[in-house]
């Protein structure tokens, strides 16, 4: 049960990397988040963002598993993520 959470969890890291690297990129400097007037993401800032994401999010579902507050935690690891890179 343990490494079904964990590899839930990782999937849903690699699955908002990209969310997560767009607001990495833009939130700083004050940019709308879509439009033309934002240019592209880079690709490696994606990549490095959703293994982060991925590795955090599998660690706190497997040390959180049976906690029912799992979906609160993951969105704290989330809005922790991109506040570290960003202060990086």
């Amino acid at each position: 049960m343990t490494v079904a959470i964990a590899v839930a969890c990782a999937g849903l890291g690699v699955a908002l990397g990209p969310l997560l690297a767009t607001l990495i990129e833009r939130v700083p400097r004050k940019e709308p988040l879509r439009g033309a007037a934002s240019g592209p993401v880079p690709q490696r800032l994606r990549v490095v963002v959703s293994v982060a994401a991925a590795a955090l999010f599998s660690a706190v579902g497997v040390r959180f598993a049976g906690d029912w507050a799992l979906t609160a935690k993951l969105v704290l690891a989330a809005s922790l993520t991109v506040v570290s890179i960003i202060d990086l």
